[in-house]
């Protein structure tokens, strides 16, 4: 893994060590992306899925999903706190296309469904 190569006819591409960065980078300002994916950072970096996924992890010490879903948890917190109430549009404005996997994965993380947390809220 410390190098990586991609043979596109006569061009030979080398490790950049600036990738690690540029691929969090781009992570944090494109989270609420629906389409964000591992394939499509890929494509955009020109590194196979599993390289990017390596060069994340090691930058991050989590994987990309992991890294991703906190990303957008700490923006639906932040909406609700800014007195946002509805599921489906906080799923919707932090990147989630399905508000029940949003549900979901918020649920888990904070022991309460968004609906409840957002009941909790108001009753304070």
């Amino acid at each position: 893994y410390t190098l990586s190569f991609i043979n596109d006819g006569e061009k030979e591409q080398c490790y950049d060590e600036s990738l690690p960065d540029s691929v969090v980078a781009y992570v944090n300002a494109h989270y609420t992306d629906t389409d964000i994916s591992l394939k499509q950072l890929a494509g955009i970096f020109l590194y196979s899925q599993k390289y990017v996924s390596f060069l994340f992890k090691k930058l991050t010490n989590v994987g990309f999903n992991d890294y991703l879903n906190s990303l957008r948890l700490q923006h639906a917190l932040s909406l609700i706190n800014n007195n946002a109430t509805s599921v489906t549009q906080i799923s919707e404005m932090c990147g989630y296309s399905d508000p029940l996997y949003f549900s979901k994965v918020f649920k888990k993380k904070m022991g309460v469904s968004p609906t409840v947390y957002i009941q909790q809220k108001g009753d304070k």
